[in-house]
């Protein structure tokens, strides 16, 4: 039951991105995506306090119904409100033209002006749906910036995934934090700084990235770069209250990737390739991040805890040690940035 709940949820981040990107143009993606994507950690925020709630309240049975009753209601207001855009309207968007152009057009469905290329995607959108999967992999993985941006995400989910999983064994063992505490100060931690970090690397990104585009994914790589440090602050701190102080920025600066990361990945694709270019950044991530991150940071710890005997601090050591592939996925959207004008004039599309 738990795997159809993220069958589910899978399906709606790379069909939301590709939408999203028909509503916006280049230079707003990335702040959409993110605004978008806060529903992740404030849902993080609401889910903590509200589970606990519920459980108290009804028990943790009725807590899952009630939970997924909400989900179920909304459904319904979401397919008959939201309208399908049109694909592509938002590519032929110049710097003073306003995102309402394609909010409108998505709205009533009206054809709105689109860029040569774009236009040429849409004619040929049924024809390249029929193409394979791994052809679609092929044109996208062909760009180098969108082939170091993937690789670049997945190192930075790695700290980023190991921390938010083992963030409560590490305060309850290291600190002796109840699991009450706990609630609450992992809720602000990664609602709370996780919310400023999505939303702040994608304003930054949109921002900076108007007028050079490779500021797009500059500032995905200098916060890569900037995680190892503060992490490693946070972890080695002998004052359980400081160490969580200290985690605020790490959070911030993990969670900034995100909305940069998607939105070039969608500049750099064709309208009928842009659902399979974030599909493809999911499947690398969860796969590298949430899946072997959190495992292989808890392998560590125990490996480090039975050749060294050093109890509950071999979590420091083995989630400070995942904060250095921060850095490796700094260097990869570095790389990715030297590329990504070059390839934003040649998009992936299938032919």
């Amino acid at each position: 039951l738990r795997m159809g709940v993220a069958l589910g949820e899978a399906g709606c981040v790379p069909a939301t991105q590709a939408m999203l990107s028909d509503y916006f143009p280049r230079h707003e993606r990335a702040r959409a995506i993110a605004t978008w994507q806060l529903v992740f950690p404030v849902g993080t925020l609401v889910g903590f306090a509200a589970s606990g709630w519920l459980n108290d309240a009804v028990g943790w049975r009725q807590a899952f119904l009630v939970l997924g009753g909400v989900g179920l209601a909304l459904a319904p207001v979401v397919m008959l409100t939201l309208r399908e855009p049109v694909r592509g309207a938002a590519d032929g968007a110049g710097a003073g033209e306003s995102r309402q152009t394609g909010a409108r057009a998505a709205a009533t469905g009206a054809p709105t002006a689109v860029s040569a290329a774009a236009a040429a995607d849409v004619a040929g959108a049924q024809a390249a749906g029929s193409a394979s999967l791994l052809a679609a992999f092929r044109a996208l993985w062909a760009l180098r910036s969108y082939r170091y941006l993937t690789i670049g995400g997945a190192f930075i989910a790695w700290p980023l995934n190991a921390a938010l999983y083992w963030n409560g064994q590490f305060y309850a063992r290291v600190f002796g934090f109840s699991l009450g505490e706990l609630a609450v100060y992992l809720a602000l931690l990664s609602g709370g700084a996780g919310a400023v970090g999505l939303f702040g690397g994608g304003w930054l990104a949109d921002r900076l990235g108007r007028d050079e585009p490779r500021w797009q994914l500059r500032v995905p790589a200098i916060a890569g770069l900037a995680v190892a440090p503060c992490m490693l602050a946070q972890y080695f701190a002998t004052d359980g209250r400081v160490s969580l102080a200290l985690g605020v920025l790490p959070v911030i600066l993990l969670n900034a990737f995100l909305a940069p990361q998607a939105a070039g990945a969608q500049s750099l694709a064709s309208p009928n390739l842009r659902a399979q270019a974030s599909a493809t950044i999911v499947l690398v991530s969860g796969t590298v991040g949430t899946a072997i991150g959190p495992f292989a940071t808890g392998f560590l710890s125990d490996l480090i805890a039975t050749r060294y005997a050093i109890g509950a601090d071999s979590l420091r050591w083995s989630i400070g040690l995942s904060s250095l592939l921060a850095a490796v996925g700094g260097l990869f959207f570095l790389a990715a940035s030297r590329h990504y004008a070059a390839d934003l004039r040649r998009p992936a599309r299938l032919d």
